[in-house]
This record gives structure tokens, C-alpha cells and sequence, in this order.
């Protein structure tokens, strides 16, 4: 079987990912992991947070563009 090159990835393609995290015995409400990869460096950024909704998605991206070395590629958060 032929093996397949490697995609090379520009800085800053980055993958995103959502995924409720296992309910604890001492937590209240369900929790949820945003991590983000970027497919070139491999450079993660992780937040845990208390819902997945449009202003809790838009704030993790936010901080992701600010915190990340993507903010060499994408510019500034406006």
C-alpha cells in the first residue's frame, strides 16, 4: 500500500474542537473543553468552559487570536 505525504499546513490553519467534559461528583452543571490546534506547529490552546454558546465560543476565539502565535497570521482582534 502506497504511503501518503504529510499535508503541509500554513501557520495558523487551525483546528477547533468542542467536547463536553465528564460530569464530577462535586460540579453542578456540565462543563466543556475548547481546544484549538494549530495544524502547522502543533501550538494548543485549551480553555475549559461553563457553556458552548455563541458568546462563550466568540470569547474563546477572541483569546485565541490574542494569546496565540496566530496573532502574527490573523492580526489583531478587532
Amino acid at each position: 500500500m502506497p504511503v501518503k505525504p504529510v499535508k503541509a499546513y500554513d501557520p495558523g490553519c487551525v483546528h477547533v474542537d468542542v467536547r463536553y467534559l465528564p460530569h464530577m461528583p462535586d460540579e453542578d452543571h456540565q462543563q466543556y473543553r475548547f481546544a484549538a490546534i494549530d495544524r502547522a506547529t502543533r501550538w494548543v490552546y485549551v480553555e475549559r468552559l461553563q457553556d458552548k454558546s455563541a458568546t462563550s465560543a466568540g470569547g474563546f476565539l477572541s483569546r485565541l487570536i490574542d494569546k496565540g502565535p496566530l496573532h502574527d497570521h490573523l492580526g489583531p482582534h478587532r
